[in-house]
């Protein structure tokens, strides 16, 4: 083998020379070679897990928190099953719930069905929340429609 500054001087001489430097650091690189003498490849590294399973459930967790947060405000507490502490309860369970998803979107595969899990409990909190929607609606300016009138 030659020294570095050996290989230097022959790149300077001839661009056959470099050439041939090259093919022997490339060759280097790509193969190690064990004391049995067998050539080892370049183990790949694992993928990382997607990370769009947490921005999913993170989006999910928020639309949560703002429907059951805003019922108290928008209904008062006479709809509100009369009780400030209810809102509360919904909150402190349904964090409960993500954070238990949360911990299970480590995975590909539980990523998903925490994330499936989440929007079905996303699901159930916008269809009690549509008492709250209408008052919503009515603050914009829009005509109750011919289930609401009464």
């Amino acid at each position: 083998m030659a020294t570095q500054a050996e290989q230097v001087e022959q790149i300077r001489q001839s661009p056959a020379a470099a050439a041939a430097v090259r093919r022997e650091q490339t060759a280097r690189r790509t193969s190690r070679r064990r004391a049995g003498g067998t050539v080892t490849r370049p183990v790949r590294r694992a993928a990382r897990p997607e990370v769009h399973h947490r921005t999913a459930l993170i989006a999910e967790f928020l639309a949560c928190m703002i429907m059951i947060g805003l019922t108290p405000f928008l209904l008062g507490r006479a709809k509100s099953d009369g009780s400030i502490a209810h809102p509360f309860i919904r909150l402190t369970a349904c964090m409960g719930l993500f954070f238990i998803l949360g911990l299970m979107s480590s995975g590909a595969k539980s990523g998903r069905i925490a994330v499936a899990v989440g929007g079905l409990i996303t699901v159930g909190v916008t269809l009690t929340f549509i008492p709250q929607a209408a008052v919503i609606a009515r603050l914009f300016g829009a005509h109750p429609g011919p289930a609401e009138v009464a």
